[in-house]
């Protein structure tokens, strides 16, 4: 079954294999016939339990639970032999608990559970278990499946307004604001905070390193490489782990498991604080709804007894997907430490509606710099070089840089801020900044060459 699905074409009939062992058609419809007889026949009067025969029930109602998630990884990564080998494993599990002890009328909850379920995934992937004269035929064992498209590029959750206008939506995730209650000053952040991709994923939508099924990463540090961090500490998020960012749906599905680490006073030991686990849902509809507004500043909050963390994005209901790469020219070839940083943020009153004290949150720091040796002709690590722009808007791109040696400002922010405008699907642009030292009684001449290319879509990704 398994590898009928996976070598299947778009419109052919698959013809499982017949036999009674293994993940075979044959096997599946064995044990739905088991289940219902089960629950057409329940065995009567008393159950003698047993430790054996109660941890096989709770097996198989563990696998039970999982079936929802399976079928949303199925979806998301466009794989259907995920759901067929759930239910080989859910029939496995439902066989070695039942096949020879038959339950009382009082225990069938598990069987009627186990029924719904095969019933659900036989409909998914499109298998038709009807048999003849109440034996198995060879005709009968041929699963029509329905023709596959290609990808379509809109989930339910995705409003019409967004597919029939041809929008392009998208969520970008900046910065975190951390606060922890407890007696903390100093320490390190580990663990992940990730968006669940509802629009399902393109190919080479993903690196391909990914495996996360449909979660797209901001933010990963385990614990061999934390975070420094201060208690208020304001973290800027970096490049998602897609291509390009996330589609923004009528849903927003945020995971976070983030650990605090500190060391005690007087104490070798770590303290270690549970900040954030789980996963939250936030339904966006209104904004859609709101024909008026085009993009939307928020906070997402998530609280925990140790402290909490806010979560700052924007929400864009058409956008272009850019791309940045940062270089260093100069006939300097000995290079220079530089400290400092570049940063993006939208214009065209896009942060109008935030005080002044939040729309730094709302910035994205594409370069920073801590004594980094910048060398002529190298390109350069940029901490967010992937950057969703409003359709139709503006992005202000601003640098303040200084020589780690001397202390000399090398680039003045007053001096070096750029607005480029959007206006169409697909462009590019070069921000020359130009650069002197003159405090170490020489003049180095140079530049940063800082270049930003769009589209509308995955062009410039591929």
């Amino acid at each position: 079954m398994y590898n009928g699905l996976m070598m299947m074409g778009h419109h052919q009939h698959v013809i499982v294999d017949t036999g009674l062992q293994g993940n075979t058609f044959v096997y599946l419809l064995h044990t739905q016939a088991l289940v219902l007889s089960i629950l057409k026949n329940p065995r009567r009067g008393t159950f003698k339990l047993t430790k054996a025969f109660v941890a096989k029930e709770r097996e198989l109602g563990l696998h039970l639970i999982r079936f929802t998630d399976e079928v949303k990884e199925s979806c998301l990564t466009m794989s259907p032999h995920i759901l067929c080998e759930y239910l080989w494993d859910l029939c496995k599990k439902f066989t070695s608990c039942y096949s020879e002890v038959r339950p009382v009328e009082t225990r069938l909850l598990l069987c009627r559970a186990t029924s719904l379920v095969m019933g659900k995934c036989f409909d998914l992937l499109r298998i038709n278990t009807n048999c003849r004269s109440g034996y198995l035929k060879k005709e009968s064992l041929v699963s029509s499946l329905a023709p596959v498209n290609s990808f379509i590029p809109w989930s339910a959750d995705v409003p019409d307004d967004a597919r029939l206008k041809n929008l392009n939506p998208r969520i970008e995730l900046f910065s975190i604001f951390v606060s922890i209650s407890a007696d903390f000053k100093v320490g390190h952040l580990c663990g992940g905070i990730a968006l669940t991709d509802f629009n399902g994923l393109q190919n080479g939508w993903l690196k391909s390193d990914h495996k996360n099924s449909g979660r797209v990463t901001y933010f990963a540090h385990d614990w061999s490489n934390p975070l420094p961090i201060r208690n208020g500490s304001q973290i800027y998020l970096g490049n998602p782990s897609s291509r390009y960012g996330v589609s923004l749906a009528s849903t927003i599905e945020i995971h976070t498991n983030l650990i605090v680490t500190s060391k005690k006073n007087g104490d070798c030991k770590d303290a270690c604080f549970e900040l954030s686990r789980g996963k939250k849902e936030f339904n966006k509809s209104a904004f859609w709804e709101n024909e008026d507004k085009r993009t939307e500043c928020d906070t997402m909050a998530f609280e925990s007894e140790s402290g909490f963390i806010q979560i700052h994005y924007m929400l864009l209901k058409d956008a272009v997907d850019s791309k940045m790469e940062l270089s260093f020219e100069s006939s300097y070839s000995k290079g220079l430490k530089v400290c400092g940083y570049i940063s993006a943020s939208y214009g065209k009153g896009v942060l109008d509606e935030l005080k002044d004290a939040d729309k730094e949150y709302h910035h994205a720091l594409i370069f920073k710099a801590d004594g980094m040796l910048v060398l002529p002709g190298k390109k350069l690590d940029l901490r967010k070089s992937v950057l969703a722009i409003p359709a139709n808007g503006d992005l202000i791109l601003e640098a303040s840089l200084k020589d780690s040696k001397s202390g000399e400002t090398i680039v003045d922010k007053r001096d070096n801020r750029v607005t480029y405008s959007v206006v169409t699907n697909k462009g590019f642009r070069k921000w020359k900044i130009p650069v002197s030292v003159k405090g170490r009684g020489e003049s180095l001449i140079g530049s940063f060459n800082l270049t930003l290319e769009w589209s509308k879509g995955s062009a410039i990704f591929s």
